[in-house]
């Protein structure tokens, strides 16, 4: 639990500086400055409506106007925390009691694949305040969560999991984060 605290102090604080460094329009050579409704926007082209809902609903806490870089980190480190929170989910006693044993090699697997995810997502998030372009490595996080999903789509079949759901919408948070990330 202290490790949880620790972690998401250092993402407010990256999260702090990147505002900082984003914000200020000069920071990223070359990528456009505009307001968080047209950031969503480029969701809104895609085939699923819940995205442009859910990149709304993610970046209308930060600032109305920023360089794209900004709502990126946004929506990726929401992802990073969502994924932070994963091994609490899947290992919380209703769930395990609720898990067959069938089920519960995908749980194992759900860790590792969730871990990976968390890896990168945290580097992007060390690289974007230094301009660093990274929708190539969020797409390798979207895989990992992807994999996850048909993880557990073949271990529980027979009884939808509300662990499934959860990893539906993180897997549509990251969708929404590599979206906005400037390509």
């Amino acid at each position: 639990m202290q490790r949880a605290a620790v972690v998401t102090l250092v993402f407010a604080v990256l999260a702090s500086l990147a505002t900082f460094f984003i914000a200020s329009g000069d920071a990223c050579p070359g990528v456009p400055s505009m307001t968080w409704e047209d950031a969503c926007l480029k969701s809104r082209d895609k085939q699923e409506p819940r995205w442009y809902q859910l990149c709304q609903d993610t970046l209308r806490t930060g600032l109305n106007t920023a360089q794209v870089t900004f709502f990126a980190l946004m929506a990726t480190r929401k992802a990073s925390l969502r994924y932070e929170s994963y091994p609490r989910s899947a290992g919380s006693a209703r769930m395990l009691q609720t898990t067959s044993a069938m089920a519960k090699p995908p749980l194992e697997h759900c860790k590792q694949r969730y871990g990976a995810a968390r890896g990168l997502v945290d580097k992007i998030m060390e690289q974007l305040p230094r301009c660093r372009r990274q929708a190539g490595v969020l797409r390798r996080a979207l895989l990992a969560v992807q994999g996850c999903r048909s993880d557990l789509w073949s271990g529980y079949r027979s009884s939808p999991s509300p662990l499934y759901a959860a990893v539906l919408a993180d897997l549509d948070l990251t969708v929404v984060a590599l979206i906005v990330n400037p390509e």
